[in-house]
């Protein structure tokens, strides 16, 4: 058996970045769920099944501390090896499979294990090893995130992922590859639909759901439902695996779980406050909302902090905005409802965030500004947590000399490669908030003209469309790309207008871009 033999090894995996990853949300995490999470200070982070290594980079050059990671995948191995070079954030990257990794004799005790859905993806066998690996190698009071399709809500996509995977098995084109047996079992799903299928039927939202999978990037779709073992898993029964390896269920890493009022009815809120155990508890609450994807801490040791610890560590917690200040929406939808911020709070708030160029602010800070002096602590907090959520704030942290340069490091490597069409990451390091900015294409092509000494729209949009037309890229406008030159510059004057004045200043106080 090779290493191809089991993964979708001819279609490269997909070039993303998955905010729960970061150490700092990871912390922000487990602190408003009352645990103590893991230190402040440099992290020995593992990730397993890593893809192209956008994220594992990013966290290396903006966080202290050592990250190691393994990928089934050389070409996914160098491509994120390159990007640590880049950078030079002390890093061990490896193409090892789990079984192999599992034996090094060099591994050190980590703080942090994470797997982004890479336990839906590997066999019994490799999920047996990692358990083992996380058991031997997770140091007490360490953390493991893990992502992974979930019951109940994934249950009915079980026998139409199945049925297409042995599609592409039998049926495929072995001349056209696997993208052709994609499209291919793609089709047949659609078939199946219009053959009546008493199934589709019985499953009213399939139909919507395989519109969605067939608007997908073949190369997402083949590591996420072509692969040969595709596991969904009841919490109930991923938390027992857990338990082998001495962790117990903390906290979920997405953060707008934390706020049941935008996830849950009423009557759910109520049937869930008669439930002590976490485990029960969680259970039912993935039933209450159909849950599909779960994406959980979990602690070895875990460390319950009295209300007092908890409270003075989250008042002096900094945060920053992600988002230009007139972008913030007051209102942010939730699964169940959406979460409105009175404007008589909201609009002091959003002031007093952009306030010294987007320095970031603690509660304690915050509460000091005239219109937020008459809010509680627990009430700004679930207003910050709701942001954080929602992508428009980050938790924010002071970097040291070396993070910064890192990240100036990869950031430049990435700018550079884009420039020339080497490269499709739409992210920039932070190392403010020790994760990822997205930055596209365009943008990024603007601020390599910044560092040439451009200032004004009208310059940056003809250097920009200097580098599009070398690439044969055309501005894409409704849908439609732009043809002639002087069009594709007036749209471009117009966009990076807006992003100099608006997301420029920002990205400045992020420490993505020099503040000179």
């Amino acid at each position: 058996m090779t290493w191809m033999s089991s993964n979708p090894a001819e279609i490269a995996y997909s070039f993303g970045y998955y905010r729960e990853l970061c150490p700092p949300i990871l912390r922000l995490a487990c602190l408003d769920a009352g645990f103590a999470p893991a230190p402040d200070g440099p992290t020995r982070y593992l990730e397993l099944g890593f893809g192209q290594g956008v994220a594992i980079a990013i966290h290396a050059a903006s966080n202290e501390g050592t990250f190691w990671g393994t990928d089934y995948n050389p070409s996914h191995t160098a491509h994120a090896q390159g990007l640590i070079a880049a950078s030079g954030a002390p890093a061990m990257l490896c193409d090892n499979s789990f079984a192999d990794f599992a034996t090094r004799d060099d591994l050190p005790d980590f703080d942090i294990i994470a797997l982004h859905g890479v336990w839906s993806w590997i066999s019994e066998v490799d999920g047996q090893i990692v358990i083992d690996l996380i058991r031997r190698k997770l140091r007490v009071g360490g953390m493991v995130y893990a992502s992974y399709n979930c019951l109940p809500g994934m249950a009915p996509l079980l026998p139409l992922r199945n049925l297409m995977k042995l599609h592409a098995d039998l049926a495929g084109s072995a001349a056209g590859g696997m993208a052709a047996s994609i499209d291919g079992a793609l089709g047949f799903a659609r078939a199946l639909i219009d053959a009546n299928s008493v199934y589709f039927r019985a499953n009213p939202g399939l139909e919507a759901k395989l519109q969605s999978l067939a608007e997908q990037g073949r190369d997402y779709l083949a590591h996420e439902y072509f692969v040969p073992d595709w596991r969904v898993m009841g919490f109930a029964d991923f938390a027992a695996r857990m338990e082998q390896a001495k962790l117990s269920y903390a906290t979920s890493a997405y953060l707008l779980t934390h706020i049941d009022a935008i996830n849950l009815p009423q009557e759910g809120l109520q049937m869930l406050a008669t439930i002590s155990h976490p485990v029960l508890r969680e259970a039912t609450r993935d039933c209450l909302t159909n849950q599909g994807f779960r994406r959980d801490i979990f602690i070895k040791g875990p460390r319950r902090l009295s209300p007092a610890r908890r409270w003075a560590a989250l008042r002096t917690q900094p945060y920053i905005l992600l988002t230009p200040a007139q972008d913030v929406p007051a209102k942010n939808p939730g699964p169940f409802s959406d979460a409105t911020i009175p404007d008589a709070v909201f609009a002091p708030l959003i002031a007093a965030l952009a306030a010294q160029n987007y320095a970031p602010k603690s509660i304690d800070q915050l509460l000091a500004v005239p219109g937020l002096a008459h809010l509680t602590v627990d009430k700004l907090h679930a207003i910050l947590l709701l942001l954080t959520g929602a992508g428009h704030l980050g938790p924010a942290q002071t970097p040291s000399a070396e993070t910064v340069a890192q990240c100036r490091a990869f950031n430049q490597h990435v700018i550079d490669n884009n420039a020339v069409g080497n490269s499709v990451i739409a992210y920039l390091a932070s190392p403010v908030i020790g994760g990822a900015v997205p930055v596209f294409r365009v943008q990024q092509m603007c601020l390599l003209g910044m560092q040439q000494g451009l200032g004004d729209a009208s310059a940056l949009a003809r250097y920009v469309w200097q580098l599009m037309s070398r690439l044969g890229e055309r501005v894409v406008k409704n849908g439609e790309k732009i043809m002639s030159d002087d069009e594709n510059i007036a749209e471009l004057e117009r966009a990076l207008g807006e992003f100099i004045a608006q997301r420029v200043p920002l990205l400045r106080a992020l420490g993505v871009i020099s503040s000179a």
